[in-house]
């Protein structure tokens, strides 16, 4: 009856069905339908609009939440052997001619339509919101794009080549940047940036947002940036009682991590990006140069001791080695790599997150090819595995299934 999921099934007998379902949501995506533009007007659109074959751009949802509650990116695929459709006041995604899964299009947050007490839009606060996670980024500009190497690269049209990761797709220092005060080199958040972060948060958490997660642009350097987060952590604890706050920015001094739990920080997640060292290099190349791996490591392995575990955590951009390396790139030893890479993190106490590449328009590696769902599938299932083999099951306290759209660490059970 489901050609597709039934196969599936039978390929990979110890993933949770759930976990299957998203991941071949993420990697095949449904076909368009119109009825995507219509629902838009309500939903949380995405970011970024859809081309139609004719070049016709339009706005379509971001998110979609399945009937067991786990959420989804919308990824549209004219190629995809699944469709929606509306019927008995519901929306499904239809494979062979028959309803697979009922699903809603996440709508607009709560605070998306309010102004701020002196007046301003509420959607410009730097919050986003995806389930019941808030997202706050009061500086969205990294200074890893107007720092630059003295190379010179055909890729970026005879343009230097700045330090900036290769699969990320925003960060210069813009309007959006600038209308909230951001100055590069300046750890410092405006007073009123700060004030409409807070009244956006508030409502959020009274709608039932669970979780609030800290992020923002790197800085050059991590004292710096420490201190950023730190005056953020202090603005926002009050707004924020009620849900799991967590810091993510990059990797901070060990010695500060302490300060940071103190304030009321309840965890940390602090990105390696990808596992395989030399990789890591070329493709987080400011994190590399102003960072390093080791102090990465071991900020992460002290905030385990300062936080405990269940309470930091690490993500991994699954794909992204393939689409930098594409010639030469052998599956199974990139197989290997990540699972390498997740036992090291769990056995510090440190949980890992699969975080799928997508190649983003706008970024270094735009028009690579992603991870094709048999090897996400296959390692899924190593990574179930070797969860129950070390006792580490996902905390679901940082983040759930309901807010984690293209990851699936949510859905293991």
């Amino acid at each position: 009856m489901f050609p597709t999921l039934d196969r599936l099934g039978k390929d990979y007998p110890t993933l949770p069905a759930p976990v299957i379902l998203k991941t071949a949501l993420l990697t095949l995506g449904v076909r368009f339908n119109p009825i995507m533009v219509e629902a838009a007007q309500t939903a949380l659109p995405d970011f970024r609009p859809y081309a139609l074959p004719d070049g016709t751009q339009v706005q379509i949802p971001y998110l979609m939440i399945l009937e067991n509650g786990s959420l989804v990116r919308l990824r549209c695929r004219e190629d995809s052997p699944f469709e929606i459709a509306w019927k008995d006041e519901t929306y499904h995604i239809i494979e062979n001619g028959t309803a697979l899964v009922s699903f809603s299009f996440a709508l607009r947050p709560v605070w998306h339509d309010h102004r701020s007490q002196d007046g301003a839009p509420l959607s410009a606060s730097g919050l986003n919101q995806h389930g019941d996670m808030m997202v706050l980024n009061l500086a969205p500009a990294c200074e890893y794009w107007n720092t630059f190497m003295n190379e010179r690269t055909s890729s970026m049209t005879g343009s230097a080549k700045s330090f900036r990761c290769a699969f990320c797709g925003y960060g210069l220092l813009d309007d959006r940047s600038r209308a909230m005060g951001q100055e590069l080199g300046n750890s410092a958040v405006p007073p009123e940036a700060m004030n409409h972060a807070n009244e956006a948060i508030r409502l959020g958490i009274k709608a039932g947002a669970r979780h609030l997660y800290l992020t923002g642009g790197s800085m050059t350097d991590p004292a710096l940036e420490a201190d950023r987060y730190m005056n953020i952590l202090n603005g926002v604890r009050a707004a924020s009682e009620g849900a799991y706050l967590t810091v993510g920015s990059q990797a901070l001094p060990p010695n500060r991590l302490a300060e940071f739990k103190d304030a009321g920080a309840d965890g940390v997640c602090f990105n390696l990006e990808i596992w395989d060292r030399e990789i890591w290099k070329r493709a987080c190349p400011g994190k590399s140069k102003y960072i390093g791996r080791e102090m990465w490591e071991e900020s992460l392995v002290e905030a385990v001791k300062v936080f405990k575990e269940g309470n930091v955590y690490s993500a991994l951009v699954i794909g992204a080695e393939m689409a930098i390396n594409p010639r030469s790139i052998d599956l199974e030893a990139t197989l290997l790599s990540n699972l390498e890479g997740v036992r090291w993190l769990l056995t510090h106490g440190v949980h890992p997150i699969l975080s799928l590449f997508w190649p983003f328009v706008g970024t270094e590696l735009e028009g690579a090819s992603g991870p094709d769902l048999h090897f996400l599938l296959r390692l899924y299932a190593e990574v179930f595995a070797l969860r129950k083999e070390l006792d580490k099951p996902f905390p679901r306290n940082m983040a759930c299934k309901s807010c984690l759209y293209m990851q699936v660490e949510g859905d293991f059970h």
